[in-house]
C-alpha cells in the first residue's frame, strides 16, 4: 500500500486524529525525519538493516519533531507509521 492511500485510510478512520495537520506539516516531518535517519536508527541494534525502519521513533525524535514541525503530542508516531518507508 502507498503512502498516500494508507494515510487517506487513516484520515477516514479517525478524522479527529489528524485533524489540524497541514501538507506543509507533513512534508516538514518527512523532511526532518529524512535528515535524522541516521539518529532514529542509533536505538536499533547494529545489526539492524539501515533499509528496515523501526516500528517506531525513539522518543527524544518523536518529541524533537512535534516540537519542530507543529504537530500536537502522538502525531508524530502516526506520522512514522504512514512515512516511515519512505524515510
Amino acid at each position: 500500500m502507498n503512502n498516500l492511500t494508507k494515510l487517506v485510510e487513516l484520515m477516514k478512520a479517525d478524522p479527529a486524529a489528524f485533524e489540524g495537520l497541514s501538507i506543509a506539516k507533513l512534508l516538514h516531518f518527512v523532511n526532518y525525519a529524512t535528515l535524522l535517519k541516521r539518529d532514529i536508527l542509533l536505538v536499533e541494534s547494529a545489526n539492524h538493516p539501515e533499509s528496515e525502519p523501526p516500528p517506531c521513533l525513539p522518543d527524544t525524535i518523536e518529541t524533537f519533531l512535534e516540537k519542530t514541525c507543529e504537530l500536537p503530542k502522538g502525531y508524530a508516531a502516526s506520522c512514522w507509521d504512514v512515512f516511515k518507508q519512505t524515510i
